[in-house]
């Protein structure tokens, strides 16, 4: 499969905090940053789901870059805590890549 979908991105990312001093607008900030991380990461995890529903495995690199998926979605708590309509959105990403996973653990299992 490869790393074909593999795409830059910084390792470090963590959502802005808010200051009181700060003249942001909170909701629009929250939603640009779920939105961006769900277009593109959905994308990614859907061309990956048709892979492994394919019977094919995951290779290390992809395995690298759903456990980014799960750690950038657990980053964006405080978001959706805040902002619970992103809640359930989230939540069905991070099923997605265990559904994924649990896909490719299986048709690795048949390889073997």
């Amino acid at each position: 499969m490869g790393n074909r979908f593999l795409e830059d991105e910084d390792e470090e990312f963590r959502p802005p905090e808010f200051h009181r001093d700060e003249d942001l607008d909170e909701t629009g900030v929250s939603q640009v940053l779920v939105e961006q991380f769900v277009n593109y990461r959905l994308r990614y995890l859907l061309k990956v789901e048709a892979e492994v529903d394919r019977g094919q495995p995951l290779d290390d690199g992809e395995i690298e870059i759903l456990s980014r998926v799960v750690k950038r979605a657990h980053d964006f708590k405080d978001f959706v805590h805040e902002f619970p309509e992103y809640e359930e959105l989230v939540a069905k990403m991070i099923n997605l890549v265990d559904e994924i996973t649990d896909k490719a653990l299986v048709n690795a299992r048949r390889e073997s």
